[in-house]
């Protein structure tokens, strides 16, 4: 069983030579340390440009450069801002979603005639050190698809990638689909700083030695 984004093209970003890219690039960032730490703010600028596209937020007036995925990029490092450790927990970046989510719905334009879109709820689930304290993989899996089923991409730190070779440790990616093989045996889509791979989330749960987690962003309708 597969589940993924309704939309995948709504990550796509348009260069100056006129190709499309799959979502945005921390090395876009024009500081060093905004390179080397902005994976974060740059996962959550994806998901923000999909729930725009999407019709659930207005961040930003013009999203389909990648100059303009710059732009939110900068902003976006204000909120999901990195620590010393980069944006090492999921909460950070929960947080820091959540304070820039409620900000725009708190300075948004209101009308008569004008429909107030969904707000979006933040929601994370951590993925300790200590094996003994985590989650199953089918609580995990669960959290993902549901995730996917809101139609939202699932932001995934990765802080040991254990057996896997196609993540980078200490590093967050965007998940766009989930296919579930069998219980045990279920693999994820993944957008990463322009590139798009599939990885296997059972073996990267039984062989991260650091664990990570993942955040996901959820419409709620406005009952004004």
């Amino acid at each position: 069983m597969k589940t993924a984004l309704i939309h995948l093209d709504y990550l796509n970003l348009t260069t100056q030579e006129r190709t499309r890219v799959a979502g945005c690039n921390q090395d876009w960032y024009p500081v060093t340390w905004q390179r080397r730490a902005g994976c974060g703010p740059t996962t959550a600028t994806n998901l923000l440009i999909y729930h725009q596209r999407a019709g659930r937020i207005l961040v930003q007036q013009n999203l389909q450069s990648t100059a303009d995925g710059l732009q939110l990029m900068q902003r976006v490092w204000h909120y999901v801002k990195p620590t010393a450790m980069g944006v090492h927990t999921p909460g950070i970046f929960q947080f820091g979603m959540q304070k820039l989510i409620d900000e725009i719905a708190l300075t948004a334009p209101s009308g008569v005639n004008q429909q107030s879109p969904p707000s979006l709820s933040a929601l994370s689930l951590l993925i300790p050190r200590q094996k003994t304290l985590r989650p199953t993989l089918s609580v995990v899996v669960s959290f993902i698809r549901e995730g996917l089923q809101h139609d939202s991409p699932v932001a995934f730190l990765n802080l040991s990638n254990g057996s896997i070779r196609r993540l980078d440790k200490w590093h967050w990616v965007t998940v766009t689909g989930i296919i579930e093989n069998s219980p045990t045996a279920v693999e994820l889509e993944i957008c990463d700083n322009l590139s798009r791979f599939t990885i296997s989330l059972d073996e990267w749960f039984e062989s991260t030695s650091l664990g990570g987690g993942f955040v996901y962003l959820k419409a709620v309708e406005n009952m004004s």
